[in-house]
């Protein structure tokens, strides 16, 4: 990127060259709250945020901040610079895994001569031993890969995964404690979203598909308290699968109950009597679970009046 013509990533991030990590962080989570497109209503405001997520990406990691400050330096683009690196590694590589240059020689050429006669059975038997087994040089160099890739596969099903787990493991540790802060923060879009890349790679935690409901039926009160209520409806549809889920993978009740109550409160029938139809099956002592399906059942066979807008 040419500091002179164009914004630099310190510049689109509002911050000076030497700003520390926290301060790199601040800012992100500062212009990612103005600047989201759900939020921000700019009509080139998804391709501003995505220039800040790319800024904060390189700006965040030291070894690439690193590498960018040097190309900022002598005017060189960023993206050239990584390629260029990226091209110079493979071509380094590509040198010194071929096995041919450094490894097979032709071993006849090392052969010591003998200045001594042997007898007509000695070199009779120096044939016999050489013709019993001989590998040509192509079956060396097949030998000799096939041995690697096999080598290459042991090591990473010992060593790969473990490492990819624990990298994983951190991520998903990142995303869920910035989902709880930005949901302390009442900042419920940026949220759902860190729950939601936690869950990604933790698919099977029934406490998080929990907090992303909650965090999902919050925003789309906040959107009704702004008087966007045609918006809210898709954020409450999202919770009732977020709390689904959650009971999918804990066997709770709870979630289950929290998702019936809000699918009648938007309200969709069908939904609601699945659920409702579900928590008696597994309680039949619910008493309030069995008069909601019920007056769930009536509104569907038309013996109450259904409203037909959204109760929120």
């Amino acid at each position: 990127m040419d500091d002179g013509t164009l914004d630099s990533y310190y510049d689109i991030l509002q911050i000076s060259r030497d700003a520390t990590e926290k301060e790199i962080q601040q800012a992100y989570r500062r212009l990612a709250k103005i600047l989201h497109p759900d939020i921000c209503r700019e009509p080139d405001a998804e391709e501003l945020f995505k220039e800040l997520n790319c800024a904060y990406s390189v700006l965040s990691d030291p070894q690439k901040r690193s590498l960018y400050d040097a190309t900022l330096r002598s005017g060189q683009d960023y993206e050239s610079r990584v390629k260029e690196d990226a091209w110079a590694r493979s071509g380094y590589d590509d040198r010194y895994r071929d096995p041919a240059t450094w490894f097979y020689q032709d071993r006849s050429t090392y052969r010591k001569t003998t200045t001594h006669h042997h007898s007509s059975a000695e070199k009779e038997q120096e044939k016999r031993k050489e013709s019993e087994f001989h590998i040509p040089h192509w079956g060396q160099v097949l030998l000799f890969f096939l041995t690697l890739v096999m080598a290459i596969s042991i090591i990473t099903q010992l060593i790969v995964p473990p490492i990819l787990s624990q990298v994983r493991a951190g991520e998903a540790d990142t995303a869920l404690l910035n989902g709880e802060q930005m949901a302390a923060e009442e900042e419920y879009l940026l949220a759902i979203e860190y729950y939601t890349r936690y869950l990604e790679i933790i698919p099977d935690d029934p406490e998080v598909w929990y907090r992303k409901g909650e965090a999902q039926v919050n925003k789309g009160d906040r959107l009704v308290s702004l008087f966007m209520a045609d918006e809210a409806p898709r954020y409450y549809r999202e919770a009732v699968t977020s709390f689904i889920r959650a009971y999918e993978y804990s066997g709770d009740l709870t979630p289950l109950k929290r998702a019936g109550d809000l699918s009648v409160r938007i309200p969709d029938w069908n939904r609601a009597e699945e659920i409702f139809t579900e928590i008696t099956g597994r309680d039949p002592n619910d008493t309030s679970a069995r008069n909601t399906l019920y007056q769930i059942q009536a509104r569907k066979a038309g013996l109450v009046r259904n409203d037909d807008r959204y109760r929120y």
